[in-house]
């Protein structure tokens, strides 16, 4: 019987000694239960099974700071993972340019490339792994079990982590130390300007707050989310410096902590394949300009060719089923809606509320007579169709977040988001698009105000 280490109650060694007192105090046989001795920060090997988006982004700068700003993101890559014996990998899961890897033998729509028999490695050669885009150290490999008597087998009420009874490849749950991204990646790191890391650490499950450590299953017990959040202390930024010394007196000469957090979102496979990604040339750029996601390709017989180049709009998704089951696109009015849902960021003002509520009515509007033009429907047809699919009036939400659930740097979700903080070089207004690498399609998006 296994037992898993998250989120479990713990008797401390204490609470034991005085229930035992206690115990032969009164001359009763008590039973004292079972006694958890696992430590924190375990997390399940299984969890780290098929493709997952990930992406850095700085949530917290001192007001003094010029090495960072809040809402500075990094570019999202698409990882899959794998287990070795001293550090958890996640390697790029496309071909970053198709048709220049020979290991990618097939690279059609966002399917994962298919690896041709005997040019595979690792522990699965047949999932194709390109560059890798983060690496965490590893310190344990363990299983979770009852300790038993090494002479009769018989358990006994004592949960324990076990490092010796199976290989380490076998044991079900690993403690990853996520403070420190192993691989160099320019596009992947924060670069707190002219400043270093001096010293990273994340914060525990353990420690507890909005922060800590976090691991979401899906209704069917997946994991499907988890974000960890790291402590940069930063080497003194020179410009800062020289602000407090020479200029308008505010910055500051010693080190800043930086918090980044770094969002890890299951990949919805189907979901992906089912997208239909729209095609942008440099003529329709220049008939309504669009953010674009470009990849350029590789024929073995020209090199990189300009007709192979790929370019795709960057674009929220308002459409699903989009396909039929042999994969041919549907017509729209055959096609379901999905509404798009931006989120107000904790501390958004109060009087700026009814602002942002009116902005989400205008864009509402104008998404709703889109989909009417592609269905061939009427404005209110598209209206009614909206609450069939989606059981809301919106096809454009405003999530006003009063409770908090949607957390800076969350891939999960789209943020209007308010800044209020002194910001030493934070520009005016930010808003990154995270878009998948091989389509456009929007994951999540922010606007930083």
């Amino acid at each position: 019987m296994r037992h898993s280490p998250i989120a479990k109650s713990r008797l401390t060694a204490h609470g034991f000694g005085l229930g035992a007192i206690l115990a032969l105090a009164t001359g009763c046989a008590q039973s004292v239960g079972d006694i958890d001795r696992t430590q924190p920060d375990l997390v399940p090997k299984d969890a780290f099974k098929g493709e997952w988006f990930i992406r850095q982004s700085v949530i917290d700068v001192p007001a003094t700071s010029a090495g960072s700003f809040i809402g500075e993101t990094q570019d999202m890559e698409v990882v899959v993972w794998e287990v070795q014996e001293d550090a958890l990998v996640g390697y790029r899961a496309y071909e970053k340019v198709p048709g220049i890897d020979a290991q990618a033998e097939d690279q059609s729509g966002v399917a994962p490339p298919k690896v041709p028999e005997g040019l595979g490695d690792g522990k699965d050669p047949t999932l194709y792994k390109g560059n890798p885009i983060v690496a965490y150290a590893i310190s344990d490999h363990v299983d979770v079990q009852r300790d038993y008597n090494a002479r009769t087998g018989e358990q006994t009420n004592i949960i324990s982590e076990n490092s010796s009874d199976r290989p380490w490849q076998e044991r079900q749950w690993m403690r990853v130390d996520w403070s420190d991204n192993l691989v160099d990646n320019f596009l992947h790191k924060p670069s707190f300007m002219f400043g270093e890391s001096n010293h990273v650490e994340f914060i525990p499950e353990s420690e507890g707050g909005a922060d800590a450590f976090r691991l979401e299953a899906d209704e069917d017990g997946n994991v499907s989310y988890i974000d960890f959040t790291e402590r940069h202390f930063v080497e003194p930024n020179i410009m800062g410096c020289l602000s407090a010394i020479w200029a308008n007196g505010i910055g500051d000469c010693t080190e800043d902590q930086i918090k980044v957090r770094t969002s890890l979102l299951k990949v919805d496979v189907a979901r992906e394949q089912d997208y239909e990604p729209m095609f942008y040339d440099d003529r329709r750029q220049g008939e309504f300009g669009y953010f674009r996601t470009e990849r350029p390709t590789y024929d073995r017989g020209r090199g990189n060719t300009f007709t192979g180049l790929q370019q795709f709009a960057n674009r929220h998704e308002i459409w699903a089923d989009n396909r039929d089951s042999k994969g041919n696109l549907k017509p729209y009015a055959d096609r379901k809606l999905r509404p798009v849902v931006y989120h107000l960021s904790p501390n958004y003002p109060q009087d700026l509320v009814q602002v942002a509520e009116q902005m989400a009515e205008e864009y509402d509007k104008v998404f709703k007579e889109v989909a009417a033009a592609a269905r061939g429907q009427s404005f209110e047809e598209v209206a009614r169709d909206v609450k069939e699919f989606t059981g809301s009036s919106c096809l454009f939400c405003l999530d006003t977040n009063e409770d908090g659930t949607a957390r800076i740097g969350d891939l999960r979700y789209n943020f209007m988001y308010w800044v209020d903080d002194n910001q030493q070089i934070g520009p005016l207004g930010y808003g990154p698009s995270s878009a998948h690498p091989q389509t456009g399609r929007i994951v999540s998006s922010a606007a930083y105000v």
